[in-house]
């Protein structure tokens, strides 16, 4: 007889049971769908300053590595100064990276949802820009060898610094190119 009872409470409070369940699996769906959209606004994003970054870093190199040349060259003529030399070859490149969807994405709870080796690349990427940040120091007036040898193993490194970012810019092209 008790059972009877229960009967009528127990069914009147399965529908409520179940819209709400339904209602929170929805909004859960919504929630993950809108998430989803602001991470490939982002990426698309990202992407588009990648490319740009590509792009400039290759610029970078390509004049940077005139400059290397050009110093090599004058390296032992002592009567052509560094800044003689940076003049004749329009002086050392320094770009501006577009990182600006990374930041947002880096400062956002979205970030977990992102796939873990574009996260690490995008991380290397941002943290070799902060770490070479300043510009190099050069001597212009100087026309001692070993001063214009100084000079050559800091753009060197520089080259070196730029090539690495390359790298890392275009395989994070890669990653960005296979995702859903």
């Amino acid at each position: 007889m008790k059972l009877k009872g229960l009967k009528k409470p127990v069914l009147e409070f399965i529908p409520v049971f179940l819209g709400v369940v339904l209602a929170l699996f929805f909004n859960n769906l919504n929630e993950n769908r809108i998430a989803k959209g602001k991470i490939n606004g982002l990426m698309d994003k990202i992407a588009l300053g990648n490319e740009k970054n590509i792009q400039n870093l290759n610029m970078q190199l390509a004049q940077n590595q005139k400059v290397l040349d050009s110093m090599m060259y004058y390296r032992d003529n002592a009567e052509v100064s560094i800044g003689k030399v940076l003049s004749k070859a329009r002086g050392i490149r320094y770009i501006q990276f577009d990182l600006a969807a990374w930041n947002v994405l880096k400062s956002s709870e979205l970030l977990v949802d992102v796939d873990y080796d574009l996260t690490s690349l995008l991380y290397l990427l941002n943290e070799s820009i902060i770490y070479d940040a300043n510009t190099i120091d050069i001597p212009g007036n100087a026309l001692d060898q070993e001063t214009k040898d100084a000079v050559i193993s800091t753009l060197s490194d520089y080259l070196v610094s730029i090539k690495h970012r390359i790298v890392l810019a275009e395989r994070i092209r890669e990653l960005l190119d296979k995702r859903d």
